[in-house]
């Protein structure tokens, strides 16, 4: 990877230069203010106070506010006020030959909604052995060798483990088991343990080959983790990295970033000019660490427009920046809008009652805000130059004239721009791509336009094609005499939806009949409209409390909501197909993002609405 030119110095800025402006340092040998300002006595017991002195010096020259952290047996209850900090520089053994704390503390930053930088501050020589120890341990999910092999090849692990056949892994191979969810084994270790089987009297189908190095490499790093129970059978997560000799060595799961350097040695600072210099060497020593494993990372052109867009957020003042915001008239009539919607009778108690029309003014707020970003000269120009410096790598345009061919070369080039090396399915793509164009998570507290919801105890799904205003949680006018005695009852139009095979959807994607959805249980694909007459299946349901929704309990997976639906043949009665309300639940699985829900309310007020005109086919002959 280039370490110069515009991409890495774009690289550089948004992950570093922008985003680090505060450093927490989690020491056990590192004195803290505290200890510092209670004087020699207090301060004497850490043995690391000459380093804290360089770093604290090293990052206030950078302008960087520093804080220390050496209270590790109270690292549990200041996750909050650690994952605060921009940067965490963390020593890699807290206790004595212990890095239990340490890794713990990564796992559990890796899981809160702040990206984590952290540098990995070790003593330790072999920095290959640390990042593999962290690795294994934020991947998870390593099974016994038995689950892998299955039964009849189980039998035979048992014999050649009794009889000392098996023979260990390597760093290498451990760790592309890390790193790939599909791993090209390096060949020189892959023959290494092929041949050490095979002189041991056992030869490898190819064919068995990835199961045996699975479950070789799950054996090893079961040993590796040996009393740690949690680690071995802790959820499965993505895991990136790499360990370079004489390079960068960096980690990346969730929202955590890791990168790892050796401690130098540092013997007793004075206060003078040689000493300030060492200071500014060691703080160059971690942003260059850092640099260099962002670099070696290569985040593609979507994930650095999305650290710029952060850097946006985190960095200026939204609330004195658009002007009609900052107009006390404007937040007035706003908090005007929010109380008018309100329930009648609401009370500040009924705190589920509030999320509706709060759920308004976030959407107004948050749509100021989407037009301030995309109308940020800087972000633009950094977007700009990025993609026209891709185009460039990429030798674009594509010369063919044949369109299959071009299809191929722009899915390669479009491949080669996300940073994915291993082998992807084509479908499975373009199924996520139309997902995310048109659909995107609920995050409401009441069914709108677009909403997608299923019921309970079945795969039925609809989707709301009712006008968002007729669902303002807020009793209807006294002219609007059936919905007002209706209320809170809603009645919204819903349309049904036809599950279809999503490959086969994807043939007539572009039609927009189709809705492509991705759910926990997978990919699904569904038909919204007939492919022949692009006409809407629909039924009226009565939703129940103003449409608002519940909030998924703990454990569930989807917010719900009561509605009485008209069913039909739940009993027959003189020899006639019964008609009755049944009250049902309904799961909320997703929205359409405005345009999609909009579209489809069109299309089905469209039908609604249609004239009678009548007209006769000629008479034959």
């Amino acid at each position: 990877m280039k370490t110069d030119g515009i991409y890495a110095e774009t690289v550089r800025s948004t992950f570093r230069k922008k985003a680090l402006r505060t450093v927490f340092i989690i020491d056990d040998q590192f004195p803290s203010y505290e200890d510092l300002a209670g004087g020699e006595e207090q301060s004497a017991p850490f043995k690391e106070k000459a380093r804290a002195q360089t770093l604290y010096r090293a990052f206030r020259q950078h302008q960087i506010p520093c804080d220390v952290e050496n209270r590790i047996g109270k690292l549990d209850e200041s996750i909050e006020y650690i994952r605060k900090s921009d940067l965490i520089v963390l020593d890699y053994n807290l206790a004595p030959n212990d890095t239990r704390q340490s890794i713990g503390l990564i796992k559990k930053l890796a899981l809160t909604k702040h990206f984590n930088t952290i540098v990995l501050y070790t003593a330790e020589e072999n920095l290959d052995e640390v990042w593999l120890n962290v690795a294994v341990n934020l991947r998870g999910d390593w099974k016994e060798p038995e689950e892998i092999l299955g039964e009849e090849r189980a039998k035979k692990w048992a014999e050649l483990s009794d009889g000392g056949v098996l023979p260990a892994t390597t760093h290498a191979l451990i760790k592309e088991s890390i790193v790939s969810q599909a791993p090209s084994w390096p060949l020189d270790d892959l023959k290494a343990v092929l041949d050490a089987l095979k002189a041991g009297g056992f030869s490898i189908e190819k064919t068995d080959q990835d199961l045996w190095m699975h479950a070789l490499v799950h054996r090893d790093v079961r040993e590796r983790l040996r009393d740690d129970e949690e680690g071995k059978s802790a959820k499965r997560q993505v895991v990136r990295g790499d360990c370079k000799k004489n390079g960068a060595r960096w980690i990346q799961c969730l929202n955590c970033f890791v990168a790892i350097l050796g401690k130098p040695k540092i013997e007793k600072p004075d206060d003078t000019e040689q000493d300030r210099e060492g200071s500014e060497a060691e703080a160059t020593r971690i942003f260059e660490c850092l640099d260099a494993a962002f670099l070696d990372w290569h985040p593609s052109l979507v994930q650095i427009l999305i650290s710029e867009i952060q850097n946006i957020l985190e960095l200026e003042a939204f609330a004195n920046d658009e002007i009609r915001l900052r107009d006390p008239q404007v937040q007035h009539g706003l908090l005007y809008f929010l109380l008018s919607n309100l329930e009648t009778g609401v009370t500040h108690s009924d705190t589920d009652r509030l999320m509706p029309p709060l759920q308004v003014i976030l959407d107004k707020l948050l749509e100021t805000i989407r037009h301030r970003i995309t109308t940020d000269g800087e972000l633009g120009s950094v977007a700009q130059q990025l993609f026209a410096e891709e185009l460039k790598e990429l030798q674009w345009p594509i010369a063919s004239n044949n369109p299959a061919e071009s299809f191929k070369k722009t899915f390669a080039a479009a491949k080669s721009m996300a940073r994915i090396t291993t082998k992807v399915n084509n479908n499975e793509v373009v199924f996520k791509l139309n997902s995310f164009l048109s659909t995107e998570p609920f995050r409401g507290g009441s069914v709108t336009t677009g909403t997608i919801f299923k019921a309970e105890q079945s795969d039925d799904f609809w989707i709301c094609a009712t006008p968002a205003c007729d669902l303002v949680v807020r009793k209807p006018a006294a002219m609007q005499a059936w919905s007002h005695a209706l209320d809170p009852m809603r009645p919204i139009v819903a349309v049904k939806m036809v599950a279809d095979d999503w490959n086969k959807s994807l043939k007539d994607a572009t039609q927009g009949k189709h809705i492509f959805l991705q759910t926990t249980a997978g990919p699904r694909g569904f038909i919204a409209l007939d492919l022949d007459s692009g006409q809407p299946s629909y039924e009226f349901l009565f939703l129940h409390e103003s449409a608002k929704t519940s909030a998924a309990p703990s454990g569930a997976e989807f917010p719900s909501f009561l509605a009485s639906r008209l069913e039909i043949g739940s009993a027959v009665q003189n020899g006639v197909e019964t008609r009755s309300l049944f009250e049902r639940k309904f799961f909320v699985v997703g929205q359409l993002r405005p345009e999609y829900g909009n579209r489809l309310l069109q299309t089905t007020g469209q039908h609604l609405s249609r004239l009678g005109v009548d007209y006769m086919k000629r008479v034959p002959e």
